[in-house]
């Protein structure tokens, strides 16, 4: 078979379309059933096994959007017409002053944070690069002094190649990817590329003198930005790109009612054991496992369903290690912060990319948040605070912060917050957890994992509708419970709404499309049994409360603070 930019040189000479080259070329690939393609990795890159010009498969999370760039599809070459789509450099001899001129737009992708290692790609290693003696014939290397110059296909900067840029490899932290053709994914996506590996650019020959002016400086700081060495970051020109489902790599499927119940007891019990006993946490646990964003209205993610989980100081640590480890045994990817060094995605001053922070994460991910204090008082740590406050509120978002705008983000992942406070960070629903038995979590063989990550994805797509007969039962229980004064006329609205967001769950964790009776009254017993339990901690918490001041207490009673006790008097 022909090599890929071989093909793409082809078809671009039939009718000079840039526009519609990528899609083209994947489409040929496709028909000539090019599959099995290797997966470009930090290792692959690194070694040199996915050398430039490698038609490769990518997986990540788009980290950073920058702005639209100009490049020449193709250049003239001793006066012909060379097609130099995919590419980083141009070949010798090339004119680029008379181009015709397209536009892309680059991408910076990571792994996705918290991956988990079952979800981690396989290693698969491809053919190593050919050996010295096979290889074409190396050129002679440009010494520091003078070196050669080598002109960019594309981009926001020209470049230049060097030992020193040679010295200094190392693993790339991430993936600068280039799409053809139309807008590209969105922040936080996870998507999957096909693309040609570029490189030949080494690194950037643009140098801020005391020449340039401040607006030079920061134009030439920004072009930088967006065109790092290739010896630490992949480059990667993509033909296609796809979004995956949050559940990747678990594939799509639907929840076999027959078993999902035998399924929802055993996580049940691991959830369980995971809290140290604690049986009406467990349920809360698998409710907000299963939760997931159906619609977006008034500002509301609709669906959704954050978790806060009380607990004493000393076992907050090893509930949140035990929650976590059971997520990640049936979610793809789980991140655990906490508040004191929680960051949010922020772009720093005099900077044109975003720096990865904490609570930056993928859809179908699990954030659990220990709460346990904050950070001192700063820009970074207001940020940082308001984002928690954002993803675990009835929003459901990411706050994207670049210096002159905010960007907010629609974020749909499994949220727990666990601490001995909120910490200032309201959830949908609030636990106090009642830790009874302390045991170690026994393993689980693979099989039964597989059947629940299985079970988990499933669930998670169900969509649970209320018909005209659930919604007049669920009247009539909420009359009911009104009436008989086992839920107070107060806060009967704020109730109804997680009684009926249980109840869903309820419904989706045993793959019912409809809320029938016995989701409802199960929801209610738990909510019950919640809402008992936040009754005695508010009390146990006044107990546990310093009296006020004498002069305070006094005042209470009289109404009134004399003039020697306000400090008025001698």
């Amino acid at each position: 078979m022909a090599n890929v930019l071989q093909i793409a040189d082809a078809l671009y000479a039939e009718d000079r379309d840039a526009k519609t080259l990528a899609q083209r070329v994947a489409s040929k690939l496709e028909r000539d059933g090019v599959t099995n393609l290797p997966l470009l990795t930090q290792e692959n890159y690194a070694t040199g096994r996915t050398p430039p010009g490698s038609l490769v498969r990518y997986v990540g999370m788009v980290q950073d959007m920058g702005n639209p760039e100009f490049y020449a599809p193709s250049v003239s070459v001793n006066g012909t017409d060379v097609c130099v789509a995919f590419r980083d450099e141009l070949p010798a001899g090339a004119d680029p002053s008379d181009a015709t001129l397209a536009d892309r737009k680059p991408f910076f992708c990571v792994a996705p944070p918290g991956l988990t290692d079952w979800a981690s790609p396989r290693s698969e290693v491809p053919p190593p690069p050919p050996s010295t003696s096979q290889a074409t014939k190396r050129q002679r290397e440009e010494s520091d002094e003078q070196p050669a110059q080598k002109q960019p296909c594309g981009g926001n900067a020209f470049a230049y190649s060097s030992t020193s840029a040679a010295k200094a490899v190392s693993t790339p932290p991430g993936v600068l990817v280039r799409v053809y053709g139309d807008d590209g994914p969105r922040l936080n996506e996870l998507v999957e590329i096909v693309g040609v590996v570029g490189g030949g650019l080494t690194t950037t020959g643009l140098e801020v003198t005391e020449e340039d002016d401040a607006f030079d400086r920061q134009r030439l700081e920004d072009e930088q930005a967006w065109d790092p060495p290739t010896s630490k970051v992949a480059r990667l020109h993509a033909l296609s790109w796809r979004r995956l489902d949050p559940s990747h790599p678990v594939p799509p499927g639907a929840l076999d009612k027959a078993t999902a119940d035998s399924i929802r007891i055993a996580l049940l019990e691991r959830l369980s054991m995971a809290l140290d006993g604690d049986a009406i946490g467990a349920e809360y646990a698998l409710c907000a496992l299963l939760a997931s964003v159906d619609k977006r209205k008034d500002g509301r993610a609709v669906g959704a369903l954050s978790l806060g989980l009380f607990c004493e100081a000393a076992h907050v640590d090893r509930v949140a290690q035990n929650l976590a480890r059971v997520f990640g045994e049936v979610l793809p990817r789980v991140v655990s912060v906490k508040t004191s060094t929680a960051s949010a995605p922020l772009r720093s001053p005099g900077s044109e990319r975003l720096a990865m922070s904490s609570l930056q994460i993928c859809d179908g991910s699990a954030l659990i948040t220990v709460v346990d204090g904050q950070a001192p008082a700063s820009p970074a740590a207001a940020a940082a605070t308001s984002a928690l406050r954002q993803l675990y509120g009835s929003a459901k978002q990411i706050p994207f912060n670049f210096g002159f705008s905010e960007v907010k983000v629609p974020c749909d992942v499994v949220s727990v917050r666990i601490g001995v406070t909120d910490g200032s960070i309201e959830c949908d629903v609030d636990l106090p957890l009642k830790l009874s038995q302390q045991s170690s979590l026994p393993d689980v063989s693979a099989s039964t994992l597989a059947i629940m990550r299985q079970y988990v994805a499933a669930a998670r797509r169900v969509i649970v509708d209320i018909d005209e007969e659930g919604a007049s039962g669920l009247e009539d229980q909420f009359v009911a419970a009104r009436a008989t004064g086992r839920l107070p006329s107060r806060d009967a609205e704020g109730r109804l709404h997680q009684w009926v967001s249980v109840s869903k769950l309820k419904a989706r964790a045993l793959g019912s499309v409809h809320m029938n009776p016995p989701h409802y009254n199960e929801a209610f017993d738990l909510e019950e049994e919640r809402a008992n339990r936040l009754k005695e901690r508010t009390k146990l918490m006044r107990t546990m409360a310093p009296p006020p001041p004498r002069s305070v207490q006094h005042g209470f009673r009289s109404g009134f603070l004399s003039a020697k006790e306000v400090g008025l008097a001698d």
